[in-house]
């Protein structure tokens, strides 16, 4: 799943950097042009990710391992991180510790793995909460 899910995000990335060339060097460089977003399912899971030339790469990463993460209940060691997201080890380890400083992910010690946090949980709260109830 996650070796799909990478096919789909590089696939999405060439894509986005190749309409943004072509918008740039056949002379559409207005902004908006260059903002218009190319939307990808990655595959199977719902996912969805919005590459646009606007995009910040270190929040797509950072999502890219919460996206990861969620996959596996236990929890994934660095390696499979790596392996799930295909960053670098050093930079998928700078940004786990950061998602850990305000708790979109935490650390088990004793299995080496990481988890996602409570952070994380308080976004899918307040996603949960703001949409319509049924009547019953």
């Amino acid at each position: 799943m996650a070796i799909h899910y990478q096919k789909k995000w590089e696939e999405a990335l060439a894509c986005a950097a190749e309409r943004a060339k072509s918008r740039w060097t056949s002379g559409h460089n207005n902004k908006k042009g260059l903002a218009t977003n190319i939307t990808h399912n990655l595959g199977g899971d719902g996912h969805e990710i919005a590459v646009s030339h606007g995009c910040v790469q270190a929040v797509l990463r950072a999502l890219s391992i919460l996206k990861c993460l969620a996959q596996d209940r236990r929890g994934m060691t660095l390696t499979e991180i790596v392996r799930g997201t295909s960053l670098a080890p050093s930079t998928a380890h700078r940004l786990l510790t950061t998602l850990q400083s305000e708790g979109f992910v935490q650390f088990e010690p004793n299995a080496l793995r990481w988890l996602v946090g409570p952070g994380a949980h308080l976004v899918g709260v307040a996603f949960h909460s703001q949409r319509p109830r049924p009547f019953l």
